[in-house]
């Protein structure tokens, strides 16, 4: 048999003998069945590697629009609080100043007053005792809204 070597030159290839033949073929199976085996495994591996990757890429999205989410809902509790504040802010100077008014009235009455007019002083000093409450119960509501924007600050740090 002639075949052409490396450089274009004709060379005689001497015949193999028929069991010379058939181990190289054995061998060349041999090597071609596990090449494709190592081939099918990396393949295998490629494939779980990406799937495994994309489950990964979609769980932190998942966790960032999540995280995104809650973030946003405190926003606007935060702004509902503020809100809230300010509302009762304002009511409480509006008491206080009734409260001033209607001691600066009492005061003066005090010195005006006959024994006809006692029992109206009383309902007035009676209506500056139920504002003074009226101003204790904003002023508690203005120290539990404060805790919850403390605690609403640790928990925005702690994220």
């Amino acid at each position: 048999m002639l075949l052409y070597n490396q450089k274009g030159h004709k060379v005689k290839v001497n015949p193999l003998s028929e069991e010379a033949a058939v181990n190289l073929a054995s061998d060349m199976m041999n090597d071609i069945f596990i090449f494709s085996i190592a081939f099918v495994v990396l393949y295998q591996e490629y494939v779980r590697s990406a799937k495994s990757s994309a489950a990964e890429k979609l769980q932190r999205e998942n966790e960032i629009l999540s995280i995104n989410n809650q973030l946003d809902d405190l926003v606007l509790i935060t702004e509902r609080h503020d809100a809230q504040l300010r509302e009762a802010d304002r009511e409480r100077h509006h008491l206080l100043t009734l409260v001033s008014d209607l001691q600066t009235w009492s005061s003066s009455c005090t010195k005006l007053i006959s024994e006809k007019q006692e029992s109206h002083l009383r309902e007035v000093f009676r209506r500056i005792k139920n504002l003074q409450a009226i101003q204790l119960t904003v002023h508690s509501k203005n120290s539990k809204v404060d805790h919850i924007n403390i605690a609403m600050d640790r928990k925005d740090k702690s994220n």
